[in-house]
């Protein structure tokens, strides 16, 4: 589990595929400020993408992803000297300072523009919303494992808003018009969306 509060962007410094026919990937990723947080076994969310730690190695770690996690994300177009976004999971006692995401990306999204208003910066991001996908105006969703909230929602788009603190602080400032994005509607609504409704009917049938 995290919060979307990003701890240090990392560098991508190989990617090795594996598996048959090259369908996964094995790759290292350097990030000197967490890495005494790691452990092989441990849980990282790497743009968002829930990923173990397959091994530690010198000031940095090295994680697989498999066909599944590369068919729904980013992480299948790693390349060497990508800059990504990393957040160890959370533990007890963590400030919970974002909001709750899994890392299990749902889509990829494509950011459509990228302005600026004052000091923010606003993205839109083509990506479903709606009933299902977790992803309404005012809601949280995350963006490359980003704790963001939705400011304006369209049926196949949403834009967010970016604090000056969070473009500098993200790879969010290395990205441009066209990009794919790792998109994770909020998880609390989406299980209120698929939670049985109520009724004495229901209740009678379950010995209420």
């Amino acid at each position: 589990m995290f919060t979307g509060l990003i701890r240090e962007i990392g560098t991508v410094t190989w990617c090795v595929r594996i598996g048959a026919g090259g369908s996964g990937l094995r790759y290292r990723v350097d990030c000197p400020g967490i890495v005494t947080l790691l452990e092989p076994g441990a849980s990282i969310a790497v743009n968002g993408v829930c990923q173990t730690v397959y091994a530690l190695s010198g000031s940095g770690f090295e994680a697989e992803a498999v066909v599944s996690t590369m068919q729904k994300s980013t992480i299948g177009m790693l390349k060497p000297n990508q800059n990504v976004n990393l957040e160890p999971a959370l533990r007890a006692g963590d400030p919970l300072g974002g909001h709750i995401l899994q890392g299990h990306v749902q889509n990829r999204g494509r950011l459509l523009s990228l302005r600026s208003k004052g000091r923010t910066r606003i993205l839109c991001v083509e990506a479903p919303t709606g009933p299902g996908t977790g992803i309404i105006g005012e809601g949280s969703v995350g963006i490359d494992g980003i704790s963001l909230t939705v400011s304006l929602c369209r049926a196949d788009r949403f834009e967010v808003n970016i604090i000056p603190e969070t473009w500098e602080s993200t790879t969010l400032k290395y990205r441009k018009a066209g990009d794919l994005l790792n998109i994770e509607g909020d998880l609390l609504l989406r299980g209120l969306e698929t939670a049985p409704v109520l009724s004495k009917d229901r209740l009678e049938a379950w010995g209420y």
